[in-house]
């Protein structure tokens, strides 16, 4: 696996840093500002459904 990864940053380095930044979240609670607009969109058919989704977990300060 370390192979593989180290072969895909030489590769392309843009997409896969040796030293990537920190990972923040959006926002805290961005899940349930988002659920309410996949909800309307669920009619456009199953590509668009939140059911196959986890619930993020929730990070606090």
């Amino acid at each position: 696996m370390v192979h593989t990864v180290a072969r895909l940053q030489r590769r392309f380095p843009l997409a896969f840093p040796k030293n990537p930044a920190p990972k923040v979240p959006l926002k805290i609670g961005i899940f349930d500002d988002l659920l309410p607009h996949a909800q309307k969109t669920r009619s456009l058919g199953p590509a668009n459904s939140t059911a196959s989704l986890p619930r993020p977990i929730c990070v606090t300060s």
